[in-house]
């Protein structure tokens, strides 16, 4: 690593937090950064493992309600994780951030995952449809079952499953 050092502060709704130390690659005070941390051990996920030397992208926004985890083994991405809740700090020296416990991950293959629902009061974990599905019937709908299908939403549809639509139709940079 660097000899410069950014520390990411992960703070919890239970008021504890944990601090990693990590490596600036692109620092924006006040509007986004990313940021490397190298696994020093062997963490699993979800059925995925992470191995010791793993690269965690981490990707901050100042005006977007989640990060992204992107997990590097060798040149291959092993999976994207969300974390929602607000980034409320970003300078050259930290990011800060308060975790909602709900969290989304992205493989691969396409397959997303709603984790830590169980812990809000509903069953975990949640596998969630391909939202390519939801845009190209949307492309074809008319204003009128657009409206419908909104209303539909806003009434029925989980808040995690908004949420995992938004992310996965929204780019990491912009």
């Amino acid at each position: 690593m660097r000899s410069h050092q950014i520390v990411e502060v992960k703070r919890r709704l239970d008021g504890t937090e944990a601090r990693f130390d990590c490596e600036p690659l692109l620092v924006e005070a006040g509007r986004r950064a990313v940021i490397l941390y190298v696994l020093d051990r062997s963490w699993q996920v979800e059925g995925i493992a992470l191995r010791p030397g793993t690269q965690t992208y981490a990707h901050f926004w100042i005006d977007r309600p989640y990060n992204a985890y992107q997990w590097v083994d060798g040149e291959r991405t092993v999976g994207t994780y969300f974390n929602v809740g607000p980034c409320d700090e970003i300078s050259s020296a930290r990011v800060g951030w308060t975790d909602y416990v709900v969290d989304i991950l992205v493989t691969p293959d396409g397959t997303a995952t709603v984790l830590d629902e169980g812990e809000l009061g509903a069953e975990t974990p949640q596998r969630i449809p391909d939202p390519s599905v939801h845009r190209r019937h949307a492309r074809s709908d008319t204003p009128r079952r657009r409206g419908a299908r909104r209303e539909h939403r806003s009434r029925d549809e989980a808040p995690s499953r908004r949420c995992l639509t938004v992310l996965t139709q929204s780019k990491l940079h912009r």
